[in-house]
């Protein structure tokens, strides 16, 4: 949320709001008589959501004095229709989610350091190039510049592309 505001307290205000906009989807999805796994799993979406049906469904199983143990977390509750297992499954995917948001969103949206990425930057060749640190295909040449002034190519995997030393320049060390 921080690289679409330039003020932290905008964006802590709106954090905010989106926060409790987690609580509101697992609210409007809980309301009805029935709801369906695949509702509360699009709802777990959000990870206030997701964290919602977690502690509903933890709750279930202390108040029984079952607890969550290795058999029971994949097991359905009373009233909620995934298991605790789903909805941790779910927080690990809106971990990957969002961290993927929040790159993307920081690439590509205006700050005051750095430039802008265009909303394609993903799809660049030239970018993945950089993130791993492999060289581009084609590199430009160099000119190498002899004493007796003999102009050669040079690539830049060339060893020998660095210029030579004057005397003039080795008589000041």
């Amino acid at each position: 949320i921080s690289t679409l505001f330039n003020k932290a307290r905008s964006a802590a205000v709106v954090g905010c709001l989106l926060f409790f906009a987690g609580y509101i989807i697992y609210i409007g999805v809980n309301s009805g008589t029935t709801v369906s796994r695949g509702s509360a799993i699009a709802a777990s979406i959000h990870p206030a959501a997701a964290f919602c049906f977690a502690a509903v469904s933890f709750q279930q199983y202390e108040d029984s004095q079952i607890g969550i143990t290795s058999f029971t977390w994949t097991t359905r509750g009373d009233t909620v229709p995934i298991s605790f297992q789903d909805t941790l499954n779910m927080l690990f995917v809106d971990i990957f989610i969002y961290a993927a948001l929040a790159w993307y969103s920081s690439q590509t949206f205006p700050s005051e350091y750095g430039t802008q990425k265009p909303w394609y930057f993903p799809f660049m060749p030239s970018y993945w190039s950089f993130v791993f640190g492999f060289l581009y295909p084609s590199l430009p040449s160099y000119k190498k510049i002899h004493s007796d002034g003999d102009v050669e190519l040079a690539s830049s995997n060339n060893s020998n592309a660095v210029e030579e030393v004057s005397q003039a320049l080795r008589d000041q060390v």
